[in-house]
């Protein structure tokens, strides 16, 4: 009768270790934060751009119109 093998043998020698469901369930965890940060730092950068165009688009609105005449006191 031959000796059995560790069902995890394969990877002692590849020098990876099996997942626990709980490695997998943080690494899950760790990629859907990632992905929320990415999301977040989009729409940031999304709406400085909109904030500042929005500001040199009231600049070039007030640049435009006529300053109003101030009455002269009679």
């Amino acid at each position: 009768m031959t000796a059995r093998k560790s069902p995890n043998a394969r990877y002692s020698t590849l020098g990876i270790a099996p997942k626990t469901p709980h490695e997998r369930t943080a690494e899950a965890a760790k990629q859907v934060i990632s992905d929320d940060l990415k999301q977040r730092d989009e729409n940031i950068a999304r709406l400085r751009a909109l904030r500042i165009a929005k500001e040199a688009q009231d600049a070039a609105t007030d640049a435009a119109t006529a300053p109003a005449r101030k009455k002269r006191p009679t």
